[in-house]
C-alpha cells in the first residue's frame, strides 16, 4: 500500500492511496490544477482513479470537486446526505451512499466502518 497526502490543513485536505489495483482520492479541498498536479507527482491521473471517498462536506475537504469533474465523472463514495450537497457541483459523477456505521468495500480497501 502507498499513500501520499497532497494537502491536509484548514486550507485544503487531499490524499491518494493505492493498494494493488486500486487507486482512491480522499477528499478534493485543493484546486483540481493542485490535485492533477499532486496525482502526476505520484505517476497516476485522474483517469486512473477509482473511486473518490469523502470524509466530509467542508469546504476543505471539496472545493476542487467541480472542476475536477467537469471533463473526468467520477465514482464518488459519500453519506447520502452529503451526496444532496456534492451532485448540484457533480451532477455527472456517479455515487455510492455509505450509511454511517456500516463497512465498506472499494477494490482492496475494505473501511470496517464508515463514520
Amino acid at each position: 500500500m502507498r499513500f501520499s497526502v497532497l494537502a491536509s490543513s484548514s486550507k485544503g485536505n487531499a490524499t491518494v492511496i493505492c493498494g494493488g489495483n486500486t487507486r482512491l482520492l480522499v477528499d478534493t479541498g485543493i484546486s483540481a490544477t493542485r490535485i492533477r498536479k499532486g496525482l502526476s507527482e505520484c505517476g497516476l491521473s485522474i483517469k486512473q482513479i477509482q473511486a473518490v471517498l469523502f470524509t466530509h462536506e467542508h469546504t476543505d475537504h471539496v472545493c476542487g470537486l467541480g472542476q475536477l469533474t467537469k471533463k473526468d465523472p467520477l465514482n464518488i463514495y459519500c453519506t447520502r446526505y452529503m451526496g444532496q450537497e456534492l451532485r448540484p457541483i457533480a451532477d455527472k459523477s456517479v455515487y455510492t451512499y455509505i450509511e454511517p456505521g456500516s463497512a465498506v468495500q472499494i477494490g482492496i480497501f475494505v473501511l470496517p466502518r464508515f463514520l
